[in-house]
């Protein structure tokens, strides 16, 4: 049998394993500090119930309160897809590092697998630095144009005066230096409502540029004999007590914002469940060539941008 003819019908075989790449690729870096929901296509309503419910003397009375509310979010996934048109047998040099001779000795799930790795690490490497800085653009043709990242969100709710000074979720601060770097990420940890504080699973994202400022920072503060031996440079100093992870992503570059959350807060959806989500590899009017045709959704939201689970600070422009 071709090389051709395996890839073709292999798209179609492994549908759900080839879909499941580009988000299990994410899984070790982005998700790994951000909740993953499933089955998401188009809008669906998410947020958090709050209540002043409390355990009173007991009284005889009914003496009911009506205190609970559920504020709610909306999470939208975008349908995007990717046509990569490529030549099998110059695809299988660089993937297997050797030239394709001997097709019989090949199993076809090894073939579409490294095909899909291949494909797979490319879209998430994308997905990976739009998370944040997307912009939704139904004419675009990049990843950055099919979601709304966070600082993109994040935005507009400032505009929108529902994440304000006066709301407890928001700080503005000076321009991070390295002499600073240290006061600047306590003071916008200080700034947090103490429910935040004390929140599990709390990390604070920036870009790496900041981080590698703040371990500079810690270097010089503390002396290297401590730094070396007792000081955790993921953590953020003075919060040993429920520690606030500190969370450096490359998809953050260039970015103003620093965000104070949780990781069930930060919402990354996907479908990876229905039929609408489709991969094929197909033969296309180029004879020498082949077409990895993929579509998915994808999209992130804050869970609630409550002070309770939410502090946004931005930083001075140079």
């Amino acid at each position: 049998m071709q090389l051709d003819a395996i890839l073709v019908n292999s798209g179609a075989k492994f549908r759900k394993e080839v879909l499941l790449m580009p988000i299990a690729a994410l899984m070790a870096t982005v998700l790994n500090h951000m909740t993953l929901r499933k089955g998401i296509r188009g809008d669906e309503t998410v947020g958090t119930a709050d209540s002043d419910a409390e355990l009173r003397p007991y009284k005889s009375e009914k003496g009911e309160t009506d205190s609970s509310k559920f504020t709610a979010r909306t999470l939208t996934t975008y349908l995007g897809d990717v046509v990569e048109e490529f030549d099998p047998y110059q695809l299988f040099a660089t993937v297997y590092g050797e030239q394709f001779e001997d097709l019989t000795e090949r199993k076809e799930a090894d073939v579409v697998k490294k095909l899909s790795l291949a494909m797979a690490k490319r879209i998430a490497k994308k997905l990976a630095m739009a998370i944040f800085s997307g912009v939704r653009n139904d004419k675009g043709t990049k990843t950055t144009d099919l979601f709304n990242g966070f600082d993109t969100i994040a935005a507009k709710e400032i505009t929108d005066g529902n994440i304000a000074a006066g709301k407890g979720n928001y700080i503005d601060v000076e321009k991070i230096t390295e002499a600073n770097v240290g006061d600047v990420l306590k003071s916008i940890y200080e700034s947090a409502s103490e429910e935040l504080q004390e929140a599990e699973e709390l990390r604070m994202y920036l870009p790496k540029t900041i981080k590698s400022m703040y371990e500079k920072w810690c270097l010089a503060e503390f002396g290297a004999v401590v730094y070396n031996t007792t000081y955790n440079k993921n953590i953020l100093h003075g919060t040993d007590e429920n520690p606030c992870q500190l969370v450096a992503l490359a998809g953050m570059k260039g970015s103003n914002y620093i965000y104070l959350s949780t990781k069930p807060n930060m919402l990354v959806g996907c479908d990876q469940k229905s039929s609408m989500e489709k991969v094929k590899i197909r033969e296309c009017d180029n004879p020498k060539a082949l077409q990895f045709f993929m579509c998915m959704y994808f999209g992130v939201n804050f869970e609630s941008v409550a002070p309770e689970h939410l502090m946004v600070a931005k930083q001075a422009a140079a």
